[in-house]
């Protein structure tokens, strides 16, 4: 998996989603991709870039290569997806998050139905395992986004 394929299949998982209204011919865009995590200036451009929420944002992280003490080399990648949503009024922090916690649970739903039936990668066995998912609260981002970040890690077979 490379790391457009990693892009590409999150973006098309936030088009699936029926909770996130990307519509980019009306200018509608809730999808992002950070391409430097450590630069905050991206966070900040998505948040100030996006059209419509909730968004989801999407990040590649680190990631591992091993033998697996056998000829089936596999190369796990990590990323993240943020869902983040606008605070209306005085709405409770609570419930924003809330929305977007259920919004991110249905996203690793449809990943793992994805695993089972290859197509997180057309036709290739992409491993991934609920079990192992870490989400954490986000926000405040211009004092009225909140949300979650969940961390995910894909096993992609290869071979030399």
């Amino acid at each position: 998996m490379t790391i457009d394929q990693f892009f590409e299949y999150m973006e098309a998982k936030a088009i699936q989603s029926p909770d996130i209204p990307h519509d980019p011919e009306n200018k509608k865009v809730a999808f992002h991709s950070i391409d430097d995590p450590f630069d905050l200036a991206e966070f900040d451009n998505a948040i100030r870039n996006t059209a419509a929420f909730p968004a989801m944002l999407a990040e590649q992280g680190e990631g591992s290569i091993d033998d697996n003490e056998s000829v089936n080399y596999t190369n796990t990648i990590e990323g993240a997806f943020l869902i983040v949503d606008e605070r209306k009024g005085k709405e409770p922090i609570r419930t924003v998050r809330s929305r977007c916690f259920s919004i991110g649970k249905t996203i690793l739903e449809q990943i793992r139905k994805d695993r089972n039936s290859r197509e997180i990668i057309a036709g290739r066995f992409i491993d991934f395992r609920i079990n192992g998912v870490q989400y954490s609260p986000v926000g405040p981002m211009y004092t009225k986004y909140y949300g979650y970040v969940f961390t995910i890690r894909f096993v992609c077979p290869f071979s030399f």
